[in-house]
C-alpha cells in the first residue's frame, strides 16, 4: 500500500543536502541574526577589513574573507528556517556577493599583474558578474533596496514561501558552482604568494567559473523570455 504521508520534493542534490545540514543546524539557526544584518553588515565588514588585513598579514585577510564566505552561508539558512525572506534582501544578497568578488578579483590582479592569464580570467569573472547581475533588474533600484535592507532590515518587503518564485530570478545551480569556483580561487590566490603553480591553477579555476557562469547566465536569459 502507498503510504498517503507526503514525501518533501526533491531539489537535486546540492539543496537537498544543504537541507538536511539545516534541518540539523536549526537550533543555531534559530538563533541567528536577521539574514539582511549578517549580509549587509557582517559580511560586508569581513569583506571589506580583509583587503588592508591581507595587505598587512595575508594569512590575516584571507581568514576574513573566508568567514565572509562562511556567513554567506548563514544569512540564507537565517532566511530559510526562520522565514526572513525580503524582496529587498534578495537584491542584497547576490550584490554584495558580486561586489565583494569584484573588488577581490581587481586586488589579486593588482598584486599579480604580471601573471597575463590570472588577469584574464580575473575580468572575464567581472564581466559575466555583471552580466548576470544586470538581469536582475534595474542597478539604481538594486542598490537602493540593498541600502533599505542594510539600514532596515525589519522594515522590508517580506516573500511568502509559497510565492517567492513570482517575478524572481533564482539563484540556479550553475551560479551556485561558478561562486564556489571563483571563490575557491580566490582564497587559493590570497595564499598563493610566489608559488607559481597555485597561481595557474587559481587562474584555470577562474576560467572554469568565468564558463560555469556564462552558461548559468544564458539559461536565465532563455527561462526568462
Amino acid at each position: 500500500m502507498q503510504s498517503t504521508e507526503e514525501q518533501p520534493k526533491s531539489e537535486g542534490l546540492f539543496l537537498d543536502t544543504r537541507n538536511v545540514l539545516e534541518r540539523k543546524m536549526e537550533t543555531f539557526a534559530k538563533a541567528l541574526p536577521h539574514p539582511n544584518i549578517i549580509t549587509g553588515r557582517i559580511r560586508t565588514a569581513l569583506a571589506a577589513a580583509g583587503l588592508p588585513l591581507h595587505a598587512i598579514e595575508p594569512i590575516t585577510g584571507t581568514i576574513s574573507y573566508s568567514l565572509n564566505l562562511v556567513c554567506d552561508w548563514f544569512d540564507g539558512m537565517s532566511a530559510r528556517v526562520n522565514n526572513q525572506r525580503t524582496k529587498e534582501g534578495e537584491k542584497l544578497d547576490p550584490l554584495v556577493d558580486k561586489i565583494t568578488n569584484a573588488a577581490y578579483l581587481a586586488y589579486i590582479s593588482v598584486l599579480h599583474m604580471h601573471d597575463l592569464s590570472l588577469m584574464i580570467a580575473s575580468a572575464a569573472n567581472v564581466a559575466v558578474d555583471v552580466g548576470s547581475q544586470l538581469q536582475r533588474g534595474n542597478p539604481v533600484v538594486q542598490a537602493k533596496e540593498a541600502v533599505q535592507a542594510t539600514l532596515h532590515p525589519h522594515e522590508c518587503t517580506h516573500i511568502d514561501p509559497a510565492t517567492e518564485g513570482v517575478n524572481r530570478v533564482k539563484a540556479n545551480t550553475w551560479g551556485k558552482i561558478k561562486m564556489m569556483l571563483q571563490s575557491s580561487a580566490i582564497v587559493a590566490t590570497l595564499l598563493a604568494g610566489d608559488d607559481d603553480m597555485v597561481r595557474t591553477g587559481a587562474a584555470v579555476t577562474l576560467g572554469a567559473s568565468a564558463i560555469v557562469g556564462t552558461i548559468g547566465t544564458v539559461k536565465r536569459m532563455f527561462k526568462k523570455g
